[in-house]
């Protein structure tokens, strides 16, 4: 994107440069300036620098100066408001490495940056905290002119937007294989000039613009190869300077003035694959790429004039489908085949549906079947899953994964005379059965593309199973998938390679507020090891499901993600010391150690450090401690010898913490117990140790304030909250409860975040095991725990 491009999209030209063309002055010999204003953003690779004032009270810039790259430039018109933010574009472009410097009117100094970052689709982010510090991160979606915050986000790209010529569609883009493309189509009546458009996978740079003279005819395609050294046009087909991130990135048109007329992603297709459309429709996965040419091939699965997903607010919906061959389908979730009904016109939905359809080419073969998921007129305020698959699979009595079977269950406590049956937990059932059913998992987002992927579906968890909504487990491996699902799933995670995830109803909460353990994991995420999560509505074979979450699955392949260390290199332990992954031997070995040798002993304590990480330790043994979780089984430990070779704690389900904010449960992580929960050893021979017990104090004094205050807590209650009370009056009319009694449970969790920490600074000065343990100083207390 040029610079006057940029200035011209954002629309904030009020402000005009005047190059004094002399060289500016050292600023360590400016004096400083009494303004309140600061840089609150800036991207110097782009040129633009955004300004801030905090105060209660309009400003003017007039004669304000920033000297960047050695050369002043004034303002000469500007005010900027009350909390407001004021756009500088146009400055001198700054790729040295050198800093930049604002002064007021009088020729004091305002603000400075010492280090500009010049990477075109990032830019550096700096808050003023209460104390005066000023932090600095690196931010992904830039928001220049615009507060930094989600509404902020949200009013740059509606400012970046706007209608471009209908006819210019997407009809193929393949992200994987030995040619990355995207082809454009024009859908319209006539041909459409194209010059200056441009293609990027970033939202905020452009590196890619059609040449002067370019016109797409009406029904013809034009081609771009993606991941060339430099912009090239030749024979016909373009050359673009960037690589198509298959889960991670979106592709982004746009006009010859630099504002969005149309974008897609993320882009999501299984290795070999490409998303396609036909005479400009919705991209459908499972294609075979077709660069340059038709995708109305045989092998194609049948394309959808409408893409699944939530329509609102309509009466009917018309879906038509399109492919070489005739085409079967399915509206129950089974897998058509050459005897299922044969598709003759399109389908009008009033309710929300499930199709799927296969096309067989005249001499019998078959292409890959398509899903598709309409849900129509729901309103739901969440993302939305979809499963789809095999009724019998899910709920048969032979087979299906959610059925008991053909057992009749036992009430817990019940004699046999009383009432014959299996008795609870029920491990007869089909649920507890390893059975993994062949199904096709849809995502269907609020905003942006979501993706269709074939899958494993299997019930997940515990002694959840038991429950009548219960978890599930998505596995994309042979033979079920293509290998891997490509999708950014989570924000905080900078990778989108996924060999499973979960689908979670909340464990033990599932009746309760659903968000404990959500809760607990997005605070402590960073801290510690923890599965990312994201509500969402769930479906199965378009019957509502209620409220889920999305989360990692805790296996190998999560530690290879976050670690970047081979998968198979790695060992986890959970629960009791149970293998699994790898081997058990060097945790049984530091065990042993670690009851066996004094650790008040220095080179015992050391030895220990070398095979363990201390900190990790303590920020579990804390985070659990807080919470009160009483199912204490739920330990996970890994190791690697391509990250330190140390052991490191995951944090797992603390659905039974936050119970009461008086519960003592949190000893069972500090006492020898009947259970003999093998971790306690080591916490009770660590803190003989006076380096462990420092770090153990300080780790405390860090997360009471900065994790656990009930400020911080709160807030996050209230972010959930947010999110998926929309939705709850209908979950538990679907399940259990209602909305006040969910409101009631809620208004227990403030309880416990308001009160829990003035519970345990007494617990921790006042009880006999604990003085024993840790013996705490009242100012050590005061210090720990929040005032």
């Amino acid at each position: 994107m040029s610079l006057s491009s940029l200035a011209f999209l954002l629309s904030l030209s009020a402000l005009s440069w005047q190059c004094r063309g002399a060289r500016a002055e050292d600023p360590d010999t400016l004096p400083p300036s009494d303004s309140p204003i600061y840089i609150s953003e800036y991207q110097t690779g782009e040129g633009w620098v955004e300004l801030f004032n905090p105060s209660s009270e309009t400003i003017s810039l007039r004669g304000f100066t920033l000297v960047a790259g050695g050369t002043p430039q004034a303002m000469s018109k500007a005010t900027i408001a009350p909390g407001g933010h004021y756009l500088m574009s146009g400055i001198s472009e700054i790729t040295d490495g050198s800093g930049f410097y604002l002064k007021d009117a009088s020729g004091a100094l305002v603000d400075r940056i010492d280090t500009p970052q010049p990477e075109r689709y990032r830019s550096i982010v700096r808050t003023l905290g209460k104390d005066g510090a000023m932090t600095e991160k690196l931010e992904e979606n830039p928001t220049p002119g615009f507060p930094n915050d989600l509404e902020g986000r949200a009013a740059y790209k509606a400012s970046r937007r706007r209608q471009g010529p209908d006819g210019i569609r997407f009809s193929e883009i393949c992200p994987t294989g030995k040619s990355e493309f995207i082809e454009l189509y024009n859908a319209a009546s006539e041909g459409i000039d194209i010059s200056g458009y441009g293609l990027s996978d970033k939202e905020d740079y452009t590196p890619f613009r059609f040449p002067e003279g370019t016109v797409i005819g009406p029904g013809e395609y034009i081609l771009v190869q993606c991941g060339a050294d430099s912009t090239a046009v030749i024979d016909g087909v373009c050359y673009a300077p960037f690589a198509i991130s298959n889960g991670d990135e979106s592709i982004f048109i746009s006009d010859s003035e630099g504002f969005i007329i149309r974008e897609y992603g993320p882009v999501s297709a299984p290795k070999g694959q490409s998303l396609f459309a036909i005479d400009g429709g919705p991209l459908t996965t499972g294609g075979y790429p077709t660069p340059g040419e038709s995708n109305l091939i045989a092998g194609n699965p049948p394309a959808a004039s409408l893409a699944s997903g939530q329509y609102d607010g309509i009466d009917t919906l018309t879906v038509s489908l399109q492919a070489v061959g005739s085409i079967r389908y399915t509206t129950d979730g089974s897998a058509p085949d050459a005897s299922s009904a044969l598709y003759k016109a399109p389908f009008r939905l009033a309710k929300t549906s499930v199709i799927r359809a296969v096309a067989i080419a005249p001499d019998g073969s078959k292409s890959p079947i398509a899903s598709y998921t309409y849900l129509i007129n729901e309103g739901h305020t969440l993302d939305v899953v979809s499963l789809v698959g095999n009724p019998a699979g899910f709920f048969s009595v032979g087979s299906g994964i959610y059925s008991t079977g053909p057992y009749i269950l036992k009430p817990p406590g019940s004699t046999d005379e009383e009432a014959p049956g299996i008795d609870y937990p029920y491990t007869q059932a089909n649920y507890w059965r390893k059975w993994i059913r062949q199904a096709n998992v849809q995502f269907l987002p609020k905003e942006g593309a979501g993706f269709s992927a074939d899958c494993g579906a299997s019930i997940f968890g515990g002694f959840s199973r038991i429950n009548a909504k219960k978890s599930l487990k998505f596995k994309f491996k042979k033979p079920y998938a293509a290998g891997k699902l490509h999708y950014k799933l989570f924000e905080q995670r900078d990778f989108s390679e996924y060999q499973s995830f979960v689908m979670r109803t909340g464990g033990q909460d599932v009746y309760g507020t659903l968000i404990k353990d959500d809760l607990v994991s997005s605070l402590a995420d960073g801290l510690l090891d923890a599965m990312a999560t994201r509500p969402a509505v769930f479906y199965i074979n378009g019957s509502y499901y209620g409220i889920y979450f999305i989360r990692e699955k805790i296996n190998k392949h999560f530690i290879a993600a976050h670690y970047n260390v081979p998968k198979d290199s790695i060992d986890i332990i959970q629960g009791n010391c149970h293998v699994e992954n790898g081997s058990i031997r060097e945790w049984n070995a530091l065990l042993g150690y670690v009851k066996s040798h004094d650790m008040s002993v220095d080179a015992n304590y050391q030895y220990a450090c070398g095979k363990m990480d201390m900190q990790s330790y303590a920020d579990w043994i804390i985070t659990e401690v807080w919470c009160g979780n009483r199912d204490a089984g739920n330990v996970r430990v890994f190791k690697t010898p391509h990250y330190d070779n140390k052991w490191h704690w995951i944090l797992y389900d603390v659905d039974m913490g936050l119970y009461s904010p008086t519960s003592d449960d949190y000893l069972i992580y500090l006492k020898p117990t009947a259970q003999k929960i093998c971790q306690t050893d080591l916490i009770r021979g660590l803190l003989k140790n006076k380096e462990f017990r420092a770090l153990f104090l300080d780790r405390l004094e860090y997360q009471m304030h900065a994790i656990w205050h009930k400020d911080n807590v709160n807030a996050a209650i209230d972010r959930f909250v947010t999110q998926i009370g929309g939705e709850v009056a209908r979950n538990n009319k679907r399940w259990q409860g209602t909305y006040q009694g969910w409101e009631e449970k809620i208004n227990g969790l403030h309880a416990f975040a308001d009160k829990r920490q003035a519970f345990l600074k007494k617990e921790f000065g006042s009880n006999p095991f604990l003085k024993s343990l840790l013996n705490m100083t009242p100012e050590e207390l005061d210090r720990c725990f929040e005032p």
